[in-house]
């Protein structure tokens, strides 16, 4: 008895349906942990940020890095991103917001890899090689004039001063805020319940 044999057509159906699944597999995992992570762990006990529901995705705009450099359209995908949105500069409780950053990212040891740091101004800083020098692993960007207006505003009506911690999931969505009164240890505590719950970032 002869195998059967499948048409070109139904073949061609198959491997397009093949090549969707494989690119809509990591959205999909993102959902469902997302969902896990707001219905039955980070949201309902460890949720010390403010959810952002639902999560906003954010369209990429021209970055540049803080000498002019172009940064890659997916500098916001791929990792867990903290933003800081510094506007003008970076002042006092700004600069807090980085170190504190610093220690949560560096307090996930191993995971470190999949969480990252940025801080976006409207002008190259004045200390840059002093920051870059002091957080090496801090991406600066600087966005000017209409590249600003469009990336900020993507963030809803929020304080620009860098005292509001922005969370970016690895799909590129603004998904939590964290207000200055927040503790890095309540900080720490969500980003450890995304990282264990997401196979994606």
């Amino acid at each position: 008895m002869s195998a059967a044999v499948i048409p070109a057509q139904s073949r061609g159906r198959l491997q397009l349906l093949l090549l969707a699944g494989l690119f809509a597999a990591p959205v999909l995992a993102g959902w469902i942990a997302w969902k896990y992570a707001t219905s039955s762990g980070v949201g309902d006990t460890t949720n010390a940020g403010t959810l952002i529901s639902p999560a906003r995705p954010l369209q990429p705009v021209d970055w540049v890095d803080g000498e002019g450099g172009a940064l890659p359209q997916s500098l916001l995908t791929g990792r867990w991103s903290y933003v800081v949105l510094a506007g003008d500069g970076c002042d006092a409780l700004c600069n807090e917001r980085l170190y504190l950053t610093r220690q949560v990212r560096t307090s996930v040891n191993k995971d470190m890899s999949r969480v990252q740091r940025v801080l976006v101004l409207r002008a190259p800083p004045a200390d840059l090689d002093a920051l870059r020098a002091e957080q090496p692993d801090l991406v600066v960007m600087v966005l000017t004039g209409p590249q600003w207006q469009a990336f900020e505003t993507q963030f809803g009506p929020a304080d620009r001063s860098g005292h509001t911690l922005f969370m970016v999931d690895p799909l590129g969505n603004l998904m939590m805020r964290y207000q200055p009164e927040v503790p890095a240890k309540g900080v720490l505590k969500d980003l450890r319940k995304l990282l264990k719950v997401s196979q994606v970032g």
